[in-house]
């Protein structure tokens, strides 16, 4: 059975990005969620496994955003001007305040697909999918560019046993710096024409790598959304029903889980009670056998003395 796995990629910013920039987010919020101070708002989140999650780099969001922004504050560019009279000059340029300075990716492939799942294959797949993204834009997530990464453990629909970590649900948050090779920001290029060549390019690159039973991830064609106004309200109809807030997710994911557990639970209960019924039927039948064998002894002692008092000589007296 196929499953599905698109990586979640967010352009961070400093403070808070402007009305409509759905790709965009503010790096401090973004890094202390992936970091160990966990301040994240979905209902899953259980506090008592956030000591299992693993860290690279940075642990703390807040140190990771610290420096981030300070060295966005420090960055200066070359550019070429004129003066008043019309000379030629060059000046340095800071970014702009909602510069997209940095990144975050989260990848995290369908739990029931990940049951029995090692340690070195979510190894293999986490480095798979980084190599996946570094050969669709380099620029952006080529492996120098992370500065931080977090493998959480302590969200999803838990375990009954917290510390049985092989069945807990597992996804790594990337996060890093929007620079090029010549040092150069280059956040601009985290827009929705990048979010359709990593949907459209990553399943079949990751079935390369061996995931072969990874399906195509769906894409919108924004040519054809363009004139077909029934396919643009398809699929916006379908992206905002996409766009579920994680807690309306998980929740339902939580409350499918519960059901299927309860499911279960009642047919070991109605297995259970079935199998005590036996024993206490087989209990009944051996007390009342008991009882019968007891009483059929009872009998015969009472028949074979009044045997015996039968066959007793008279007594005769000279």
């Amino acid at each position: 059975m196929g499953w599905k796995c698109a990586p979640q990629v967010m352009g961070l910013v400093r403070g808070e990005p402007k009305e409509g920039q759905k790709h965009r987010a503010n790096i401090r919020k973004i890094a202390m969620e992936a970091g160990y101070e966990r301040a994240s708002r979905s209902d899953t989140l259980d506090r008592r496994r956030s000591h299992l999650n693993q860290y690279t780099g940075f642990r703390s969001g807040v140190e990771f955003s610290d420096t981030m922004e300070e060295e966005a504050a420090a960055y200066r560019m070359q550019v070429a001007g004129k003066t008043k009279d019309g000379q030629d000059i060059i000046r340095e340029r800071g970014l702009q305040h909602n510069a997209v300075i940095g990144w975050a990716v989260i990848y995290n492939p369908p739990a029931d697909t990940c049951i029995g799942w090692s340690d070195q294959m979510y190894e293999k797949f986490y480095n798979d999918c980084r190599d996946c993204m570094a050969q669709i834009e380099p620029r952006i997530f080529r492996r120098q560019n992370i500065r931080m990464s977090a493998e959480h453990y302590d969200e999803g629909v838990p375990p009954e046993d917290i510390h049985n970590i092989s069945s807990i649900d597992r996804h790594l948050h990337d996060l890093g710096v929007c620079r090029d090779e010549d040092g150069r920001y280059c956040g601009n290029l985290i827009d929705a024409k990048l979010m359709i060549r990593i949907n459209a390019l990553f399943p079949g690159m990751m079935r390369e790598r061996g995931w072969g039973d990874m399906e195509d991830l769906d894409t919108t064609d924004f040519e054809r959304a363009k004139d077909d106004k029934e396919y643009a309200a398809e699929r916006n109809a379908k992206r905002r029903k996409s766009g579920l807030a994680v807690n309306r997710h998980l929740s339902a994911k939580s409350r499918n889980m519960a059901e299927e557990l309860a499911k279960v639970q009642e047919l070991l209960s109605q297995r259970e009670l079935a199998i005590l019924a036996r024993e206490e039927e087989q209990q009944r039948l051996i007390a009342l056998g008991r009882r019968k064998a007891a009483e059929l002894e009872a009998e015969l002692q009472g028949s074979e003395q009044s045997a015996q008092k039968g066959r007793r000589l008279p007594d005769i007296s000279f």
